[in-house]
């Protein structure tokens, strides 16, 4: 009979909040009220994609950024936007941090590059990017995505329906 080891972890419940943390290069943040300050982890999480990802047509992020937020000079959403069901920084943070200590990813997220489309920000080269979490094979971490380029289908807007 085999011995089962039992890793005691903190429950995503316990977990302490992360709060988002940007690299010194962003220059500005376009969508601020649309952000969260905190995160302990994403309620309902899912993933959605743009109907050209789905049928595996050429799009870039900017195309995927003014669907989910059609104001593209204030960028303020109203509350129809889909952007309003999207993540932010802190959630993908979030999972980074808590990796670490056992908290799992979330299932649907596993094998793809989750963007947090709520936390666009510019660049010091006046370049729109956004923040995702490559969940590619062992831990997950945060990188930044020019929105000027390709997206494929394996890269998923984040969303939670809390």
């Amino acid at each position: 009979m085999s011995k089962q080891v039992l890793v005691s972890c903190e429950s995503p419940s316990e977990a302490p909040e992360v709060y988002p943390t940007y690299p010194d290069w962003v220059v500005k943040h376009l969508t601020p009220g649309l952000e969260a300050k905190s995160s302990s982890g994403v309620k309902n999480p899912g993933l959605g994609w743009h109907e050209k990802q789905e049928k595996r047509e050429a799009i870039t992020g900017d195309e995927i950024f003014a669907f989910l937020l059609p104001d593209q000079e204030m960028y303020q959403a109203q509350w129809y936007d889909p952007i309003n069901h999207c993540i932010s920084l802190a959630d993908i943070q979030y999972y980074e941090e808590k990796y670490l200590h056992r908290i799992p990813l979330p299932l649907e997220w596993e094998g793809n590059w989750v963007y947090a489309w709520k936390s666009v920000v510019l660049d010091g080269r006046g370049r729109r990017v956004v923040p995702f979490l490559c969940c590619r094979g062992g831990r997950p971490f945060v990188v930044w995505y020019n929105l000027g380029s390709y997206w494929c289908d394996y890269e998923p807007a984040g969303l939670s329906a809390s």
